[in-house]
């Protein structure tokens, strides 16, 4: 079933497995935690997300065939991925639409220039 408080499950959480979707991933920076990312097949935006995570050495990609092995790798390498979220500093989550209706206020008040 569902899990309700994924919040307090998050906050508990040493490394996270997760699908590559936006919301999932900026979530996991926002809290800085290291990720088992597994794209959904034949979703493109999911694997570009995916690879921005293991270039930035957030967390791994695994697919069905070498999860077990992807998320025991990034459990032992634990200390080295919390390294990759130093220096970062994402917004607070819940704070997008009111950072967009900001941005659109100082375009419109600029008339269209940023």
């Amino acid at each position: 079933g569902k899990v309700m408080d994924n919040q307090s499950l998050v906050e508990n959480a040493d490394v996270v497995v997760i699908n590559c979707g936006y919301s999932a991933i900026s979530e996991m920076l926002y809290v800085k935690k290291p990720m088992v990312v597994l794209p959904v097949a034949n979703h493109a935006e999911q694997w570009v997300n995916a690879k921005v995570v293991e270039q930035t050495g957030a967390g791994q990609i695994a697919v069905e065939g070498n999860f077990l092995k992807v998320l025991q790798n990034v459990t032992t390498n634990y200390e080295s991925h919390l390294v990759a979220f130093e220096g970062m500093n994402p917004a607070s989550p819940g704070q997008g639409g009111r950072d967009a209706a900001k941005l659109i206020e100082r375009v419109i008040a600029n008339e269209g220039q940023l």
